[in-house]
């Protein structure tokens, strides 16, 4: 009877999971730094791996001889692809004395793919449930409960390049907090390495940063208002690195002399006393768009997609600066209709797409709008419009004409109707019949009739001193 109690004992032993919880330290002393050489570094993380797992090892590091980094074998820095996601937290946890502010700062490295492979950081309470799915983790998303501090994107693309990470940490009651840094990885493509993290170094901020900062723009000027962080009654501002102000003991600051439809970057710092300056809170704003007060106006296009492409906005919102499109399709399938395109073009490597259809779900009207026309410094029936058409089906016929409000199109003045047809051709249009007190020229494209049609417009010019080319050359 006692062996055969033994004997159960044991089974017992064997089908219960032997699950071993690990004692971790907690942060409550700062500056803390890490480089994971030592086992006392180790010592504070914690993990929960999926098969694409966090470990601190020697395949990779930036100063040393060790980093924190992503491995599918224990031992390389590599992860593997296909055919199963993956998602791996590490995280680090420290206790705050009461409300206040911490830096972040750590070097990464990742390659991964695009918005699908990548490295997250994220800080949430001390207990926080993690989610279990990769897809909780989105490329510019975080699950509820979890604060960005990574900038609010993912991390990579970088491949075997070590860049620096800094962020704020802003807690508002004292409690036990933790840092996480997230791997996922979907089940397609991806280029290894994937991430790998290296001397992280957590501060306590003395003088804390600003927050809440807000823009009014108008083309020539941005008026800037902000939260302090503390009591600090100082502030310095730099214009794109500059510093372009005295110190400001209000917390607000006007920029003027700005040039319009132009981005600029702004730093505010809190100054707590002689050399106590906080990490700077940044924005970067653009300048409203002015009319056009000098001619000849000219647009190719070439700028706007450079700056939309660089800038990860997809192409469907690819409008040129300052221009305003009209698209009253019912159906969010359609109504993106005109739009920068990188295809057939007159110069360079881009051009406007016009499509449309002769089925219902289309637009009745397609409509782009040029920047208004300062009217003090031209009247519009003084103006000539002139541009390069063409179509790759038939003909169609757009119409020129002029707007009081960019945004309703029931404001629109015909003046001309174009004929475009296959072959780039320039089209020249004067707009001296016009006699309203419009400001807005515009091009205006309605539902074909008989069939699908596809036009491209490039080389966009406006002036007030058309100087015609010679016709018949012998």
């Amino acid at each position: 009877m006692k062996k055969f109690v033994q004997l159960l004992t044991l089974a017992a032993l064997l089908c219960v999971p032997w699950v071993m919880h690990a004692q971790v330290d907690t942060v409550t002393s700062f500056p803390f730094t890490c480089g994971f050489e030592t086992s006392g570094d180790q010592a504070y993380w914690s993990f929960d791996n999926g098969s694409n797992a966090w470990t601190i090892g020697s395949a990779v590091q930036n100063g040393g001889s060790q980093s924190l980094y992503v491995s599918n074998n224990g031992t390389d820095n590599t992860y593997t692809i296909s055919p199963a996601t993956s998602l791996s937290y590490a995280w680090l946890t420290f206790y705050a004395d009461g409300p206040g502010q911490y830096s972040l700062q750590f070097d990464w490295r990742c390659q991964g793919e695009s918005n699908y492979d990548f490295l997250r950081v994220a800080m949430a309470p001390s207990g926080t449930a993690l989610p279990s799915g990769y897809s909780n983790w989105g490329y510019n998303t975080t699950p509820t409960g979890f604060t960005a501090l990574d900038g609010g994107g993912q991390l990579s693309l970088q491949g075997s390049s070590w860049q620096q990470q800094l962020s704020t940490i802003t807690v508002t009651q004292a409690g036990i907090y933790s840092i996480y840094f997230v791997w996922r990885n979907d089940n397609s493509y991806g280029t290894n390495p994937p991430a790998a993290v290296d001397n992280v170094i957590l501060s306590k901020v003395s003088c804390p940063q600003p927050s809440g900062l807000i823009e009014n723009c108008s083309a020539t000027q941005i008026d800037l208002s902000w939260t302090p962080g503390g009591n600090e009654s100082q502030w310095l501002v730099t214009i794109d690195g500059t510093n372009v102000a005295e110190y400001v003991n209000t917390p607000s600051y006007s920029a003027t002399d700005l040039t319009g439809n132009t981005l600029y970057t702004f730093r505010v710092y809190a100054v707590c006393g002689v050399g106590d300056t906080s990490m700077a809170t940044v924005g970067t704003f653009r300048t409203a768009c002015a009319s056009i007060s000098s001619m000849p106006y000219f647009n190719d296009f070439e700028y706007d997609a450079y700056y939309t492409y660089s800038n990860g906005v997809d192409r469907l919102d690819a409008v040129p600066s300052c221009w305003t499109r009209i698209n009253d399709a019912t159906s969010t399938s359609y109504n993106y209709y005109p739009y920068l395109f990188n295809g057939y073009t007159y110069s360079g490597t881009v051009s406007m797409y016009w499509y449309n259809s002769t089925t219902s779900s289309y637009p009745n009207t397609e409509i782009m709008v040029l920047p208004p026309v300062d009217l003090n410094a031209y009247s519009i029936s003084d103006l000539t419009l002139g541009f390069y058409a063409r179509t790759t089906l038939s003909s169609t016929q757009p119409i020129v004409g002029v707007m009081t409000d960019p945004n309703d199109p029931t404001t629109f003045t015909s003046l001309d109707t174009i004929t475009v047809t296959t072959g780039w051709n320039q089209f020249v249009v004067p707009l001296a019949s016009y006699t309203g007190n419009g400001s807005y020229i515009a091009i205006r494209w309605d539902r074909p009739t008989s069939s699908s049609i596809t036009w491209y417009l490039d080389d966009v010019i406006l002036t007030d001193d058309w100087c015609y080319s010679p016709t018949n050359v012998q």
